[in-house]
Parts: C-alpha cells; sequence; structure tokens
C-alpha cells in the first residue's frame, strides 16, 4: 500500500524540480539551462513540499528569478541571460508570470505571488509612464523599466499588445493583489 506521505507517482516521473542550484530535472534527463518553466510543477500540483520550497528559494534569490522587474524567463546568474529582457532570454512575459502566481497560490504561497504581481504591475506601470507610446507592452526587461527587447532585432518589443499581457492588470491586479478570488483552487460550476 501507498504511504499517505508518498509523493504522487506523476512527482516520482518527473524528479524533483531544481536538483541543484545549476541543473533542471526532468524524468531522467538532466538540463543545464534552468527556465521559469520550471515553475509549471507548482501550478500542476506535482511538485512535493520539498521541491515546493526549493522552487520558492530560486524566486526569492536576487541572483537569481527575483529581479527588479520578476520574474525573468531564465535566472540572472545563468549563461545567455539578457538584462534587458532579449525576448526568452531573460524578458518578463505576463503568461509565465501568471503562471508563477497561480501556482504559489496552489501551494499556499499567496504571499510571495502578491509580492510578485505587486512588483509585475508596478514593472509595467513604470515602463508605460517613461516609455512612448504610454501602452501595454509583449513583454518586459527585468532590470529596467523598458519594454523587452524582440528577438533577433534588439529593438522594442510590440506595443498595445494586450492579449495575454492584459493578464498583469487585470487577472493578476484582482486576484494577487486585491486578493478577490473566484471559486477554490480546481472547483467547476455549470452555468
Amino acid at each position: 500500500t501507498k504511504s499517505a506521505m508518498s509523493p504522487p507517482a506523476s512527482t516520482r516521473r518527473l524528479g524533483p524540480a531544481w536538483t541543484t542550484h545549476r541543473v533542471w530535472t526532468i524524468g531522467d534527463k538532466r538540463h543545464e539551462v534552468r527556465t521559469i518553466g520550471g515553475f509549471w510543477t507548482l501550478l500542476a500540483g506535482v511538485a512535493t513540499p520539498q521541491q515546493a520550497e526549493r522552487l520558492v528559494a530560486h524566486l526569492q534569490d536576487t541572483n537569481r528569478f527575483c529581479r527588479r522587474h520578476r520574474v525573468p524567463t531564465v535566472p540572472a546568474d545563468q549563461a545567455g541571460y539578457h538584462p534587458d529582457g532579449d525576448y526568452w532570454r531573460g524578458a518578463v512575459w505576463a503568461p509565465t508570470n501568471y503562471m508563477v502566481t497561480r501556482g504559489l497560490m496552489h501551494a499556499g504561497r499567496d504571499d510571495l505571488a502578491h509580492d510578485i504581481a505587486s512588483r509585475y504591475i508596478a514593472g509595467i506601470e513604470a515602463a508605460y509612464r517613461r516609455v512612448s507610446p504610454h501602452t501595454i507592452w509583449e513583454c518586459y526587461s527585468p532590470e529596467k523599466p523598458l519594454p523587452g527587447l524582440a528577438a533577433y532585432r534588439h529593438d522594442r518589443v510590440k506595443p498595445d499588445f494586450v492579449g495575454w499581457s492584459g493578464l498583469g492588470p487585470i487577472a493578476m491586479l484582482i486576484e494577487n493583489v486585491i486578493g478577490i478570488h473566484g471559486l477554490p483552487f480546481g472547483v467547476a460550476t455549470n452555468f
């Protein structure tokens, strides 16, 4: 019989989220590139409490994911990280930040979800005030109050990008900053 303390089978298949400070493990494969993708384990509910705490520690580490404008796609100590937010080499994106904050809420870390959402929205506002056109951008720099850089072109990303970028000033503001939540996580309803 399975012990009540045993991690779910899905967690055992995934392996630890961050096995060391440098390696990401998926199944039996070790990857030297750490990315924001590792935090999906929080939202999926497959990280053990110990794995969740290691992930939280990475989010709070100022040498990694705890940057001025949170949360970059790769940690600042990762080779290839670009402080101007060169697209997927360190930029801050609404959908990945939303995934992180929802995962933290699922893991019972509403305090950190609130902090990340508040800092993310403050970064959006700072870029809005500083850069013309004054609008919502596709992604942002993790270090400066500026929009991120487009891949390969190294000019600014798309302005007026309220598709997924609207998650910050709408969903994250309502859910994480103001604190209004709908149904409990995982509960469905029929209308």
